[in-house]
């Protein structure tokens, strides 16, 4: 029939990963109005230092916007 794998087991995690990144871009956006990116990204990073601390672990979008936000600190252009 000519099938693999993927045809019959879709590979969830990458569909998941789609889904919690375009969720977040959705959410960055929102803040776009009321501050700069670079702003935003010290947000994130403070968030994530402290979650750090605490021993919490991040999902895929926070990982996500971590990311992001190291970029836009390091003075990069990252789009969102």
């Amino acid at each position: 029939m000519g099938l693999k794998w993927k045809d019959i087991y879709p590979d969830r995690w990458r569909e998941a990963e789609a889904r919690a990144l375009a969720h977040g871009d959705k959410r960055l956006k929102k803040l776009d109005d009321e501050t700069t990116r670079l702003e935003q990204a010290q947000w994130i990073l403070r968030i994530a230092a402290a979650d750090k601390r605490a021993g919490k672990s991040h999902g895929l979008w926070d990982r996500a916007a971590t990311a992001w936000a190291a970029a836009i600190a390091k003075g990069g252009t990252a789009h969102g």
